[in-house]
């Protein structure tokens, strides 16, 4: 195999592959990239067996061929050449040896045959796959839907600090998505917080009924992507695993978590018996201050509430600090007192402060001090809501 890239284009190339690379993994051909080359086309495949992607590109081909290429040694290669040019690459189809040529000087790498590569479920036909034999187009037109460019990164930014990462418990560690013909449902949880978010449509783009658990993982990909993907179930019935997402010249398969997702509109409460609506920036600057009097074990702060003003406090028993401030704000329902960890309560006003101007207005809502509460913005709780639970006072 032999061609020549731009140093420019085969950085975007790993840049793209790059993030499913596994660190560490018994299985070393997962630590390698799957390159294959005809005509001018350059086909690259990466897997970890959770995400899979294939990818094509143009480039200047002199000799087809395929060969595993060390994924970390060929990016820290690209990363120290000068910016500019071209390099060359060719590979020995006996030994597997791999030779990146540039303007001043040459690599040489050791690959692997395409041969030892895992297989690579629903990307290919056969079990010890020709990447040249990809899957054509699935026809599932009940368990299919165009997502526009974007909506990942909204996504995943509504939803991916709440997931748990504690192992035992499968279904928390990613996201839920639950399609309704012009309705997606994404929420998360970790059993401490839940975080809800919902896409509405003027038109049914959506499939009719469809609930899927994506790992976090892929969602943190998918982020990335920029651009209008087409997403299939494969196989869609009881025991299915994988999705599929179409973009650009890139397909990406997901395996799906298939432990049950924790009902989460049971905890979500009809109504409320305590509503405040305050400044978004002050309550952030106040909790931000606050916090540095609070336990560094609990992280618990009080929040006091009175007809028109808050009371912010805190105290470390173990070293007899404590602060406290008051800023303004509105509230029904009486007097009210609550205990919060400050983390994760300014973690859940971070998220609205990043995507909402600073002089905006949020709502929470009470049911009890030892009842879950919930934080939006103001008038737009159906649309994104955050569940936190209290703590203790």
């Amino acid at each position: 195999m032999k061609f020549t890239i731009t140093i420019e284009k085969i950085q975007d190339i790993l840049n793209q592959f790059f993030p499913i690379i596994p660190s560490k993994s018994t299985i070393m051909v997962l630590q390698h990239l799957h390159f294959s080359l005809l005509g001018n086309t350059l086909k690259v495949l990466a897997t970890n067996e959770e995400i899979s992607i294939i990818s094509s590109f143009e480039v200047e081909g002199a000799e087809d061929g395929e060969v595993l290429m060390p994924a970390k040694k060929l990016n820290d290669i690209i990363k120290v050449l000068p910016k500019g040019g071209n390099i060359t690459v060719e590979v020995d189809p006996e030994t597997y040896e791999i030779i990146v040529r540039y303007s001043k000087g040459k690599f040489v790498l050791k690959g692997l045959s395409t041969d030892e590569y895992v297989s690579v479920p629903y990307l290919f036909e056969s079990d010890s796959p020709s990447i040249d034999e990809i899957s054509e187009p699935i026809e599932n037109e009940e368990n299919k839907a165009v997502l526009p460019a974007g909506l990942f990164a909204k996504i995943a930014f509504r939803t991916l600090f709440a997931v748990s990462d504690e192992e035992y418990k499968p279904a928390m560690t990613g996201v839920l998505l639950q399609f309704r013909e012009n309705l997606l449902i994404a929420v998360s949880t970790d059993g401490y917080r839940m975080n809800r978010y919902n896409v509405k449509s003027e038109e049914s783009i959506f499939p009719k009924m469809m609930d899927v658990v994506l790992p976090a993982n892929t969602v943190e990909y998918l982020h990335r992507v920029n651009e209008e993907m087409t997403m299939t179930m494969i196989e869609p019935n009881d025991e299915s695993k994988f999705l599929r997402f179409d973009f650009g010249s890139t397909i990406l398969t997901t395996r799906i978590i298939r432990e049950k997702f924790p009902p989460y509109e049971t905890i979500i409460p009809p109504s409320f018996d305590f509503q405040s609506t305050i400044p978004l920036s002050e309550l952030v600057d106040t909790i931000r201050r606050i916090s540095l009097s609070s336990n560094r074990i609990s992280k618990s702060i009080i929040l006091h509430f009175s007809e028109n003003s808050l009371l912010v406090s805190a105290e470390n028993e173990e070293t007899g600090e404590s602060a406290e401030e008051t800023i303004q704000c509105e509230f029904l329902g009486g007097e009210f007192v609550v205990g919060v960890r400050h983390d994760y309560f300014m973690q859940s006003l971070q998220h609205l402060n990043e995507e909402i101007a600073s002089d905006e207005i949020i709502e929470l809502f009470f049911n009890g001090p030892q009842k879950a509460y919930i934080i939006s913005q103001k008038d737009k709780m159906d649309e994104f809501m955050m569940l936190n639970m209290p703590v203790r006072i």
